[in-house]
């Protein structure tokens, strides 16, 4: 860890290139867009999760499993505090040289010329205990071991809280500038501990436990914006896995909580997840999802998407995709499980938002394969089938593929013959149904 670099710096290199901060960590972040070989993709993801299969494999339960997956942290967090002071100069710990005008500077909890006065900072039994950097003189790391055993070039009005910030970057982590960010207790404790790497938290990570865990264990997370509010809001985000940038995101109780855990690899989320556990374990166990923008704003909408976890157990050759996800999934349930182990869908756009009828729900599980969701269809009808000769989306959806000028398919679940297979009218566009399924064997964006 250099705490020399400057929070400026690690967010710029941050948002150029997450590969120069921990490129083994984020191989499958890069394979989504510059199509890497699935074979490098997986030796990669294998290697990453090696150490954590082996400590809790088959263990997890479902939501609710706090314990079990924490196995392998806990008996690390045991440990916290042990180590001597020539054992964190071998991980790379360097002490800064000076920190700017009003802030304290500390190296292992030993002031560096100016400390903290009465009530300017590190208030509380304990509070920065060993820690290493600097802190503004505005009331930061206030609570019993607030930014105990913490690394970070820079904390402005953070970390208040019991335990807030405890061993933030801790043993080889890197954390850029934390500004207005992670208060309640235990909120940012652990936070990139391990040699996680995260990005700047600005406005983010208030609640208790709102960011506990947030890239752990060699996890990787661009950077935070008024995001992962609320209890527990990204507990475990990013735990051994990837993700970008988190802007006006995870905006309730467990809104995010297991977000891109274990070898997963999740792009920027925008103005998304912001309901209770709406993208809770979302990619989670070697999933991948391209981004997330508006959309997964209801009660569990996106929650368990793309996710390869199994109850015999981690499986690193499954493999479950989304592309982007936009404006959609934006209703309770609306795209619970979907594309999950195993499954895969290139994208989703404008869909999936039916309150009543949930048509999105659990499409393209258990090795399913859909193109683009997406609001339109095709005016001309090629055909339709009955639910006898197709059964589902995916199977419509996979007959189309092999119908020659076939480009789209509606599904309608209520109907007898559920599956229309369209091509290329001369007419306009109009809606899909919106209890309806639409895909499209064409890229909408294209």
């Amino acid at each position: 860890m250099m705490l020399k670099l400057s929070s400026v710096a690690l967010a710029a290199a941050v948002s150029t290139s997450i590969a120069s901060m921990k490129a083994g960590a984020v191989t499958t972040v890069l394979a989504l867009a510059e199509g890497v070989d699935e074979s490098v993709r997986r030796a990669n993801s294998q290697q990453l999760t090696s150490a954590v299969d082996k400590a809790w494999r088959g263990q997890r339960t479902p939501v609710g499993h706090g314990q079990s997956r924490r196995k392998l942290s806990q008996t690390k967090a045991s440990k916290v505090g042990d180590k001597t002071k020539g054992d964190k100069t071998d991980v790379g710990v360097l002490c800064p040289d000076d920190c700017p005008p009003g802030f304290a500077s500390y190296c292992e909890g030993v002031p560096q010329g100016d400390a903290c006065g009465a009530d300017e900072c590190c208030i509380g039994v304990d509070a920065c205990k060993k820690f290493t950097g600097c802190i503004k003189k505005n009331g930061s790391c206030n609570g019993t071991a607030a930014c105990a055993y913490a690394y970070a070039t820079s904390i402005k009005n953070s970390c208040k809280g019991e335990k807030a910030c405890y061993a933030l970057a801790y043993d080889g982590g890197e954390v850029g500038e934390v500004k207005n960010s992670c208060e309640g207790a235990s909120a940012c404790s652990y936070l990139a501990a391990y040699e996680g790497t995260v990005g700047a938290l600005n406005n983010s990570c208030s609640g208790t436990r709102a960011c506990k865990g947030l890239g752990e264990d060699g996890g990787v997370v661009s950077e935070l914006k008024r995001s992962c509010i609320g209890e527990k809001a990204c507990a475990g985000l990013a735990y051994v896995g990837a993700v970008g940038s988190l802007k006006n995101s995870c905006i309730a109780k467990q809104a995010c909580m297991y977000l891109g855990e274990v070898s997963a690899t999740v792009g920027d989320i925008s103005k998304s997840c912001n309901e209770y556990y709406a993208c809770g374990s979302l990619g989670s166990y070697f999933g991948e999802v391209r981004g997330v923008t508006g959309s997964c704003n209801a009660e569990k909408a996106c929650f368990y998407l793309a996710s390869s976890y199994s109850k015999e157990g981690l499986d690193p050759n499954t493999k479950s995709s989304v592309g982007s996800i936009s404006i959609g999934c934006n209703t309770e349930m609306a795209c619970a499980r979907l594309a999950s182990m195993g499954g895969s869908v290139k994208s989703v756009t404008r869909s999936c938002n039916s309150k009543n009828y949930q048509p999105c729900q659990g499409l393209a599980q258990n090795n399913g394969t859909v193109d683009y969701v997406d609001k339109w269809r095709y005016t001309e009808i090629l055909k339709k089938y009955s639910r006898d000769e197709v059964g589902s989306a995916e199977a419509c959806n996979a007959e189309c593929a092999e119908t020659i000028n076939c480009e789209g398919i509606e599904w309608k679940n209520s109907t007898k013959r559920p599956c229309s297979a369209f091509e290329r009218g001369s007419s306009s566009l109009v809606e899909c149904g919106w209890k309806n399924i639409c895909i499209s064997m064409m890229n909408p964006s294209s």
